[in-house]
Order: C-alpha cells, then sequence, then structure tokens
C-alpha cells in the first residue's frame, strides 16, 4: 500500500496487486499520478487534478468527489 502526502506525487505499484491513494483523507490538494500496473489495482485520487491509470488487469478507479473517466 502506497500513500502520497500533501502536494504532488508520483506513485507506480509495478507489476503485482496494488492499492495506491493520492492524498491523506482529509481533503489536502496536490496533482498526483497513480498507476497501478498489471494486477487487480485500487486507486483512489482524492483532491487536486489527479491522474490514474489501472494499467492491466481487473482495477477499481475511484478519482474523488469532481471525477472524470476516459477510455
Amino acid at each position: 500500500m502506497l500513500f502520497g502526502g500533501v502536494g504532488n506525487d508520483y506513485l507506480d505499484g509495478g507489476a503485482d496487486n496494488d492499492v495506491l491513494e493520492g492524498d491523506d483523507p482529509y481533503g489536502a490538494a496536490g496533482d498526483d499520478v497513480l498507476i497501478g500496473g498489471g494486477g487487480a489495482d485500487k486507486l483512489v485520487g482524492g483532491g487536486g487534478n489527479d491522474y490514474l491509470s489501472g494499467g492491466s488487469g481487473i482495477d477499481t478507479l475511484d478519482g474523488g468527489a469532481w471525477q472524470r473517466y476516459h477510455d
């Protein structure tokens, strides 16, 4: 499990199952990049303009309150 703190973060989960979470749960802002890689990943964006990419596998993405999805 990886957590990005306050500010801009880049988290890359690699090849296995991952849980990646940008920003703290109290709404701190920051523009984060979360990349799941292979496996079943869970990516949680939080506040800020975040980029989430699950990669291959069955993934769960949560972009926060202002979600916008692209294929």
